[in-house]
């Protein structure tokens, strides 16, 4: 992803790299600090610095709250343009493997039920258990896949209706 942003920012004076910038930001994200406002206090965290691959004893501390802000603030059009199309290709990507790894699940499920029940002549039950589960498993895959293609759209919507507001009460 990093690779897709222009990076305006003077080389000598750069101290953390484009990809670590959005790996912090994903990563606290993912651990659900929302905005860049509690940077001050987990940017010594020492969970924080191992996922960023940093010794959390003695590793440098995390970008600060000003470097994140600007680095979300100073995105051109065609860096997120860009960025959009390399998520779309790794998208694309991993829902093109889907069905072979539903086949291959699929393949070991049979495997692990059928083992044990081969010497008892249970293979119906066997059967419908594979079955079950392996709808439950595609019922949660499926809704995943539903939510991970709507949230762009939502995305959208979100930001049309910010900037309708905006507009409203100019």
């Amino acid at each position: 992803m990093a690779r897709c942003l222009s990076d305006p920012r003077e080389p000598a004076k750069v101290r953390h790299s484009l990809a670590d910038i959005i790996r912090q930001r994903v990563f606290g994200l993912c651990c659900g600090y929302n905005d860049t406002n509690d940077v001050a206090r987990i940017g010594h965290d020492p969970m924080q610095k191992l996922l960023l691959d940093r010794d959390p004893t003695h590793g440098d501390d995390l970008a600060s709250q000003p470097t994140l802000s600007r680095f979300e603030n100073n995105r051109r059009r065609v860096d997120l343009f860009r960025l959009g199309d390399t998520l779309a290709l790794h998208s694309r990507k991993f829902f093109a493997a889907i069905p072979k790894l539903l086949a291959r699940r699929y393949h070991y499920l049979v495997e692990q039920y059928y083992q044990p029940v081969s010497a008892t002549d249970q293979s119906s039950v066997a059967s419908l258990e594979i079955h079950q589960r392996l709808s439950r498993e595609m019922q949660g895959l499926l809704l995943a896949e539903i939510e991970v293609r709507l949230l762009p759209v939502l995305g959208i919507i979100e930001a049309l209706n910010a900037e309708a507001d905006k507009n409203t009460y100019e």
